[in-house]
């Protein structure tokens, strides 16, 4: 059950405060053993629960406090947008033939070769896997491994080339290989 922010808006607030859609402040003056407290409550954007919810001694506290959240909300919005600019901005610089290499696992080093097969649009690449072939062996079920370019592993896949590299799975991702020998282990 989802809860909706009517629920925590308080129903007879003194005041409403609009931020372009992004931001909305309710001030609430509540009485508590004669004495008179300022409330602030603020959502952001599509938030039920507020982001913030205190009580001021005066209505200058909450005045200055509303100053300082709102700096921070202009700061957060400005490197939002910055990065969302340069997220559009950004292409990626792979070429066909380039070689990439993933290294992921838990106990053990696996490492995957792919091939860049074809570039499709400005933010994706055809990749195929490939294989490897064991240069050395450094130790118990360690090795140093290199690209085979002449085995050719499963169907080649278009994958989103991000500014980190290219995500494969949730655990790995692929980025390029400069050509030097891989460590490899093997399990435990």
């Amino acid at each position: 059950m989802k809860l909706e922010r009517q629920i925590f808006i308080p129903t007879e607030y003194d005041q409403k405060i609009e931020v372009k859609n992004l931001w909305e402040i309710y001030y609430l003056t509540k009485s508590y053993n004669g004495k008179d407290y300022y409330i602030g409550k603020y959502f952001g954007e599509k938030r039920s629960k507020p982001d913030a919810n205190y009580r001021f001694e005066t209505k200058e506290q909450r005045e200055k406090y509303t100053e300082q959240f709102m700096a921070k909300v202009r700061g957060w919005v400005a490197r939002r947008n910055k990065a969302k600019e340069e997220r559009k901005q950004w292409k990626h610089s792979y070429k066909v033939g380039d070689i990439l290499y993933s290294s992921w696992g838990y106990d053990q080093t696996n490492i995957d070769f792919y091939q860049i097969t074809a570039l499709v649009g400005e933010k994706m690449v055809t990749i195929q896997q490939i294989g490897s072939k064991i240069l050395e062996c450094t130790g118990y079920e360690s090795y140093r491994v290199t690209a085979d370019t002449t085995k050719k592993i499963d169907e080649p896949m278009t994958k989103i080339a991000g500014k980190y590299g290219i995500k494969l799975t949730s655990y790995a991702s692929a980025n390029t290989w400069g050509g030097e020998p891989m460590y490899k282990t093997c399990y435990a």
